[in-house]
């Protein structure tokens, strides 16, 4: 019972690591996304005026 209690623990900590990682990537592609938005507005606010 001992060892099936420290597998979970371990389980829910790589688990966490996993989430805080994907979390950091998609957070690193968020400011780029946002310039590459407001460019491609830009451009289609100059076309539609």
């Amino acid at each position: 019972m001992a060892m099936l209690s420290g597998i979970g623990a371990f389980a829910q900590g790589n688990g966490s690591a996993g989430i805080n990682e994907a979390t950091q990537m998609v957070t690193s592609y968020f400011d780029p996304a946002t310039q590459l938005i407001y460019a491609i507005g830009a451009v289609v606010g100059l076309i539609g005026a």
